[in-house]
């Protein structure tokens, strides 16, 4: 059998057991390997895949060499001079193997060959360092310093080393902490320690901004983002309240505009008791009525319950929407009205006496006669809607008494001295509308 017809594989056995029998024989053979001869080839193009590895794994890849090997041998460095004896091997055709228990953000040095244990082993192939992925960062610590600024730290206990770096990105507007401490397309990257106490400025007043922390390793690669960091600027302290309307009980207030956005809320402050404006326009010590500026004109916040003509002090606070309050606005010093005096009610005046018409003679009055003897002679007078005076009582003698039927008298009636004897006449109308005449002397005449 001639030697072209041997495979490279059945020459190798031949030549290492000619080498065997000349070292049994005594004559041993020194032979140099000739790499042509042997069958395992040297991997290919070995590589880290990235979407295989975590901040505690490395997934190791790598191609045949085209040879006829039956496994590989794969070993690990933390520096990349020396390996330590131990090795994993997988068999063909496996050619990716994944390191765990490694640490976040550190680089190792990895080395692989093919074998098969007949022939001689392939060469090592290395490469490194290859870094794990940094951890995800812990939560990122956001402060609210004031109306337009935010404070930054890193999130302790994520377990990266100090060489790892991070930046912020605001998750509403998609944008990043710049190295100037605005709001912009290039992130500022640095240490956990070179983060402390960033700042950014230029925000706008009870705005909510959501920060997420991100991770970078050795090599450049992104962890994935921390939990989010919800927070708002402060609201912007309130001007002091305007006094819209004042009654001896109650302070109607309006509210100044400012700058801040519509959802703020605010709360009426009743400065010397100690008291808060609640919902129902009453003053608690416990209870307050949060609202915004829209819902306390719709009800335009009224303080009732107050006494007259007493002074009270109000302010106004703000909380922004994570519930941190303001600064009290400047006081607005009011006196309520003073209570009006009560007015007893005045009786209806008397009616005029009417004007006497031809169909309403009303009351004529009679001229009254002289005195005599100290004794006023009596008138007697009635209203004209009585009956005339032709049926009035006539009197027959003196000293006698006359009894007339019920009847009222129409007109006036006198008695008229005659010479220098007077006679008086006195007449009684009695409830019965009988007519009882007494007469004194001896003449006496009755116009």
């Amino acid at each position: 059998m001639r030697l072209r017809f041997l495979t490279q594989r059945t020459l190798s056995k031949l030549v290492r057991a000619i080498a065997i029998m000349s070292w049994l024989g005594g004559n041993f053979l020194v032979m140099q390997p000739v790499l042509s001869v042997g069958d395992n080839a040297t991997p290919i193009n070995p590589a880290v895949s990235p979407q295989n590895s975590t901040a505690s794994s490395l997934n190791i890849t790598w191609a045949s060499g085209g040879g006829v090997e039956t496994y590989y041998r794969i070993q690990k460095s933390i520096d990349g001079l020396g390996y330590p004896a131990k090795f994993f091997e997988v068999k063909v055709p496996t050619t990716n193997f994944t390191y765990d228990n490694l640490l976040p953000n550190q680089g190792y040095w990895f080395r692989v060959r093919s074998a098969d244990n007949i022939a001689l082993d392939s060469p090592y192939v290395a490469f490194g360092p290859a870094y794990t992925l940094a951890n995800n960062p812990a939560i990122p610590v956001v402060e609210a310093l004031n109306t337009n600024t935010l404070n930054f730290s890193i999130g302790a206990g994520d377990n990266n080393p100090a060489t790892t770096m991070y930046f912020m990105r605001e998750m509403n507007s998609g944008l990043y902490v710049t190295n100037n401490a605005t709001l912009g397309s290039k992130p500022y990257v640095a240490s956990a320690v070179a983060w402390q106490g960033t700042k950014v400025f230029g925000l706008t007043p009870n705005t909510e901004y959501k920060f997420v922390a991100i991770a970078k390793n050795e090599e450049g690669t992104n962890s994935n983002g921390s939990p989010t960091a919800e927070r708002f600027t402060l609201a912007e302290t309130p001007a002091a309240l305007s006094v819209a309307a004042i009654t001896p009980t109650s302070l109607k207030f309006s509210f100044q505009i400012d700058n801040n956005p519509a959802y703020t809320q605010y709360a009426l402050h009743e400065v010397t008791r100690d008291l808060w404006l609640t919902d129902q326009g009453t003053l608690s010590a416990q209870e307050r009525g949060w609202n915004t500026r829209s819902v306390w004109r719709n009800v335009e916040p009224t303080v009732s319950g107050l006494l007259p003509n007493a002074t009270y002090i109000f302010e106004v606070i703000a909380k922004n929407g994570n519930s941190v309050p303001t600064a009290f606005s400047a006081h607005s010093t009011v006196t309520t009205a003073a209570q009006p005096a009560l007015v007893p009610p005045q009786p209806a005046p008397a009616p005029a006496n009417p004007t006497p018409t031809p169909n309403n003679p009303g009351v004529s009055p009679t001229k009254q006669p002289p005195a005599v003897n100290g004794q006023t002679p009596i008138k007697v007078s009635k209203p004209a809607d009585t009956v005339p005076a032709s049926v009035a009582p006539k009197v027959t003698a003196p000293n006698t008494t006359v009894v007339s039927p019920p009847t009222t008298i129409s007109s006036p009636i006198t008695i008229a001295p005659e010479q220098s004897r007077w006679w008086w006449f006195l007449a009684i109308i009695i409830p019965a509308g009988a007519l009882v005449g007494y007469g004194v002397g001896r003449r006496g005449k009755i116009k």
